[in-house]
């Protein structure tokens, strides 16, 4: 089976990534794990997930402290991925809003636990023994299961869990990392993989990035989607979902999101789109998305059928009409980055102005 194209779609916060998720989920060589936003479209969706097992940053701190870390640390964050992947095999979500099934299979886990195997300090007898078991992070008094396995500390009640990565070369370990990522993304017949929010852009990493570093084959394709700061406050606002009403934490809350860096940077694997063109430029934003892709127009089998533009201009602009013009005049002051038309209208105004003064002096 050939390798699948991964692409991950990124929003920053209430910025319209489930538009070009519903989008995707309008061919017929992807397979999608999103939540289109119902409100705008017209069909119900499969696979309505978000597989957030990248987003809590917990597995680029484990690989961070085992390459710079103390041992407290490394087992601080090996325990926090050990209590990670169990917990998203058997709720099959980690936030809530990524509960799959399709994702957190029993091929998941045996990635996750082969990675474990493979990168722990783990004697012949634990290795045998832990095959068949689960990884324990707490020791209760009377349990006694795991007494002779070479994690266990101390004596009697003074027992204690540690867990410690072996001696080995950065290459190796490393190799076992990229085992790993690329068995979580085998799951795809079709040649296109598309995940919602797979990776947080509010952890002050790159993570699409930091996956592409370890992962084998094709790198996977980030598409970010940003819009207007004061359209995205007031979509959050009447989703309930909104920072609190004060500019300067509005403004940087977006400035933590990295948006300004990614609209600068010529990363080859990410696809800046502004959420207004998507609707008001469809057919120039698809074929972008499309070329950006790779994927070929005749795969479109059912266009506007989830994501329908006509239904999503409503939004646009939906701030002038929003109860507090000061905040809204506030968050674009503080963010005059998001604004580089307006912000040039100024400055030649502002010259036209001083050739004028000039002038009349």
């Amino acid at each position: 089976m050939e390798e699948a194209q991964i692409i991950a779609v990124t929003g920053y916060y209430f910025t319209g990534s489930s538009a070009v998720i519903g989008l995707f989920q309008e061919f017929d060589n992807t397979t999608v794990f999103g939540i289109p936003d119902e409100k705008y479209t017209a069909t119900k969706t499969t696979n309505s997930s978000e597989v957030t097992f990248f987003s809590n940053g917990i597995l680029f701190h484990l690989v961070e402290k085992y390459f710079k870390g103390s041992e407290l640390e490394q087992d601080f964050w090996i325990k926090k991925f050990i209590n990670l992947i169990y917990r998203a095999y058997d709720n099959k979500n980690i936030s809530g809003w990524d509960k799959s099934p399709f994702f957190y299979t029993d091929s998941f886990l045996s990635a996750c636990t082969n990675f474990l195997y493979s990168v722990l300090d783990l004697d012949d007898f634990t290795l045998n023994f832990m095959k068949t078991r689960r990884f324990p992070t707490t020791l209760y008094t009377k349990d006694t299961i795991f007494e002779k396995c070479s994690f266990i500390y101390g004596e009697g009640r003074q027992r204690y869990i540690f867990y410690r990565f072996k001696k080995m070369a950065s290459k190796d370990f490393e190799q076992e990392l990229s085992k790993m990522i690329d068995g979580l993304f085998s799951i795809s017949s079709k040649p296109y993989l598309i995940f919602d929010q797979i990776f947080n852009t509010c952890t002050g990493l790159d993570p699409c990035e930091f996956v592409n570093k370890y992962k084998t084959g094709k790198p996977i394709k980030n598409i970010c989607v940003y819009r207007d700061p004061r359209d995205a406050y007031v979509a959050a606002f009447k989703a309930n979902y909104v920072i609190e009403p004060v500019s300067e934490k509005i403004v940087q809350s977006y400035k933590n999101r990295l948006i300004s860096e990614h609209l600068k940077d010529k990363n080859p694997n990410r696809l800046m789109i502004n959420f207004n063109d998507l609707v008001l430029k469809y057919d120039e934003t698809i074929k972008k998305i499309l070329d950006f892709t790779g994927i070929a127009p005749v795969h479109h089998v059912a266009p506007r059928s989830v994501f329908d533009p006509e239904i999503s201009k409503v939004t646009i602009g939906a701030y002038k009409e929003f109860m507090d013009q000061d905040l809204m005049e506030k968050i674009k002051e503080g963010l005059p980055e998001y604004y580089p038309s307006e912000q040039n209208n100024k400055t030649f105004f502002s010259k036209i102005k001083k050739i004028f003064k000039f002038g009349k002096s």
